[in-house]
C-alpha cells in the first residue's frame, strides 16, 4: 500500500483523492492492529508503525515540493498521527 501511495504518479493524484486513499490506508491499518492484538502478534504491528510513519514522512515532505499538497498534510496529519500513536500505545 505505501510503495503504491509513493509512486511516482502520485503527483497525478489530485489532493482530495490523496486524503481519500490515505485515510482508507489508515483505517485498514488500524483494524489489522487489533486483528494482531487479539491474535498476540503485536510483534507484527512494527509494520504498521513504519507504513504510517512513511505516510505521514511522504505528506510532509511532499507539501514542501508541491504546495497544492500543504492541506493534505494539514488534514492528515492529526489523524496519521493519532493512528500511529494508538499503534505503539
Amino acid at each position: 500500500m505505501v510503495r503504491m501511495l509513493c509512486a511516482p504518479r502520485l503527483r497525478q493524484i489530485s489532493p482530495i483523492s490523496l486524503q481519500t486513499h490515505i485515510m482508507n490506508a489508515t483505517r485498514i491499518i488500524a483494524h489489522e492492529l487489533q486483528t494482531l492484538k487479539v491474535r498476540g502478534e503485536a510483534n507484527l504491528s512494527m509494520d504498521y508503525c513504519q507504513a504510517l510513519e512513511m505516510l505521514l514522512d511522504y505528506l510532509r515532505d511532499s507539501s514542501l515540493i508541491y504546495p497544492q499538497w500543504a492541506d493534505t498534510h494539514t488534514v492528515l496529519k492529526d489523524p496519521l498521527t493519532t493512528a500511529l500513536n494508538s499503534l505503539v500505545a
